[in-house]
């Protein structure tokens, strides 16, 4: 079993070290952070537990990202831009943990919220990160991920379920965690700290071959979100190893998607 979460802790957040046990709490082998800055999540006071940071970006405003790990995965990690350029892109983790044998590509997003000020970018961002996607395994390399992998897409979409580019997913292969569970979907955000977190909008994607058998949704202090958190099924028997190679421009046109190039830094460029 390989344990996932996905946390926006909130940039201003006033509670960052009840935040940070709350966090310890969930024992996850991979978390994602969003909207991370040092204060809000003041990495020191993770000494003692089992996650470490494989992946640290503090970048101004909302666009921070964090990734920790438990030393009972290995797990490798880069950042790379968003898929589609606007006001409001935000950067993506790329991560590719292998557990019990098998490799997982997983992709932590933070797409634009569907407001005039980000104008119309939500949905070609979506749209965009689909298009790598296919029967549940990727399609390109991005960062650290690799072609035919299976993956993972997490984090904070700013989509409710009925959102036309978010229903992709499941074209290509994604079913949230929440609609794996025989339990009631629950919210994940909340435009107020009073007012109940109605809009589900924060998901763990998962493939077939690596579905959820359990998921929750958690509080988080000082945030308007909440966590969600998935426990996935490892499959039983461990993969090929995949060589990892870069699809052909007539692929990319076919499946409507950017082709990417990679920068000296090795990082994905779109």
């Amino acid at each position: 079993m390989l344990r996932i979460a996905t946390a926006n802790v909130y940039l201003g957040n006033p509670s960052p070290n009840d935040l940070v046990r709350k966090l310890i709490e969930i024992d996850p082998d991979i978390l994602l952070v969003l909207e991370f800055t040092p204060d809000n999540l003041p990495l020191e006071r993770f000494a003692g537990s089992d996650l470490r940071p494989v992946l640290v970006e503090a970048h101004p405003g909302t666009r921070g990202v964090c990734v920790l790990a438990s030393p009972r995965v290995e797990t490798t990690a880069l950042v790379v831009p968003s898929p589609f350029p606007g006001p409001c892109a935000m950067p993506m983790a790329t991560l590719r943990v292998k557990a019990n044998g098998s490799w997982l590509s997983v992709l932590g997003i933070h797409a634009p919220p569907p407001v005039s000020v980000c104008g119309d970018t939500n949905g070609p961002t979506l749209a965009a990160i689909a298009s790598w996607i296919q029967n549940g395994r990727l399609r390109t390399n991005v960062g650290v991920t690799r072609t035919n992998d299976p993956v993972v897409v997490a984090g904070d979409f700013n989509a409710l379920p009925t959102f036309r580019q978010f229903r992709r997913f499941s074209s290509v292969g994604l079913i949230p965690s929440q609609d794996q569970s025989r339990l009631r979907r629950v919210g994940t955000w909340s435009p107020t700290p009073w007012f109940p977190s109605g809009a589900r909008i924060d998901y763990i994607l998962t493939p077939e071959e690596w579905p959820s058998l359990d998921t929750w949704v958690i509080g988080l202090p000082g945030s308007d979100h909440r966590a969600v958190v998935a426990d996935i099924r490892i499959p039983s028997r461990p993969q090929k190893e995949q060589d990892g190679h870069l699809l052909t421009p007539a692929d990319y046109a076919q499946c409507g998607a950017r082709v990417p190039e990679t920068s000296s830094l090795g990082k994905t460029v779109l």
